[in-house]
């Protein structure tokens, strides 16, 4: 998910010249806005557990368990806070994905690749009998 939000929000805006900063710092920020709202989610869930709620009256698959998988065994402040350094990098990674890609595209892997296309549908077909 914080891959996904990472490259989504990395994005070009329109008349906004495209540098590494600019992408990255993008990806970034949509990455730890992503790690807040889930930190926020996580910190609740833990929080209520702790008080003794049972969630699953409310919501039958949130079983004890399950939340603390999803706490790592560790208090609900510090697993908002591996959650929130986890998607914050993820984003980063994301924006560093899109990057890289579009470099390759833009540096005639296309090129290649249609190439490499056009060579394997010349290449003729010695399956069909006359």
């Amino acid at each position: 998910m914080g891959i996904f939000a990472g490259a989504s929000g990395s994005r070009k805006v329109m008349g906004e010249i495209d540098s590494w900063g600019l992408v990255l710092s993008r990806a970034t920020l949509t990455g730890f806005i992503h790690g807040i709202m889930l930190a926020s989610l996580v910190c609740l869930a833990g929080s209520l557990n702790a008080a003794g709620i049972k969630m699953s009256a409310y919501l039958p698959q949130l079983l004890p368990d399950a939340i603390l998988q999803l706490l790592y065994g560790r208090s609900p402040i510090q697993a908002a806070l591996i959650h929130l350094i986890f998607m914050t990098v993820m984003g980063l990674l994301g924006g560093l994905l899109v990057v890289v890609l579009d470099g390759l595209l833009a540096h005639g892997l296309c090129n290649a690749l249609g190439w490499i296309f056009v060579r394997v549908q010349a290449t003729p077909d010695y399956t069909k009998r006359s």
